[in-house]
């Protein structure tokens, strides 16, 4: 049995949690639940953004852990891998022609419009490199930091959505992976230099030991 402190009868509070639109959550999902389990009276709020958000979140103490998409670069963060392999793509209208049929290659957007995720710059500089000559070709018209409004407003203009893969589906739209692939991966994360309250330690050391399991 794990021994964690304080017990679950009197631990309470809330812990603040930055996600992403990531595979990932699914994981995060099933270890809070399990964290609940023992201790009931910890509530969680779940922000939703961007990488650039939970930063400037936990930096500003507003948000307590947050799920990044990898890579990201700061030396005040611990972190913490997650399983799952987040896997680029594009959303395409069902009645969009595409030269290739089952995914996306470098150049099948060119001259077409395109909405891109609202991200940080080093994942802007990765697809970039992966479109090559061909970024400068496609119609950048909209960034977006949600995927449901993005698909809607794709779906209406008969565009593409650069996104990663969810599961989830939208009405009228199909996902295509990249070929190459282009994938990340996600990590747990906080502030290492700053005292967190025991709802948060606890946490941090359940989500721990949680990763430890899962890797033996």
């Amino acid at each position: 049995m794990r021994e964690l402190s304080p017990s679950a009868g009197e631990l309470s509070g809330l812990v603040s949690v930055g996600l992403g639109e990531y595979l990932s959550v699914r994981e995060l999902a099933g270890a809070i639940s399990l964290f609940q389990d023992e201790y009931p009276k910890v509530r969680f709020a779940l922000r939703s953004g961007s990488n650039a958000d939970f930063l400037e979140g936990m930096t500003g103490g507003t948000i307590d852990v947050a799920l990044l998409l990898e890579p990201f670069d700061d030396e005040a963060l611990d972190r913490l891998p997650m399983g799952a392999v987040e896997r680029w793509g594009a959303l395409v209208p069902m009645g969009m022609p595409m030269p290739s049929q089952d995914v996306i290659r470098p150049g099948d957007l060119a001259a077409r419009r395109v909405v891109t995720v609202q991200s940080d710059a080093a994942i802007q500089r990765e697809f970039m490199e992966w479109s090559g000559e061909h970024t400068q070709q496609m119609d950048w018209y909209a960034h977006y930091n949600g995927i449901y409004n993005a698909a809607i407003f794709a779906r209406e203009r008969c565009s593409a959505v650069v996104c990663l893969e969810h599961d989830c589906s939208f009405e009228g739209m199909r996902f295509l992976p990249f070929d190459p692939p282009l994938e990340h991966g996600t990590a747990l994360a906080w502030r290492s230099d700053r005292l967190q309250p025991e709802p948060v330690r606890t946490f941090i050391r359940f989500m721990r030991a949680h990763g430890a399991s899962r890797q033996q």
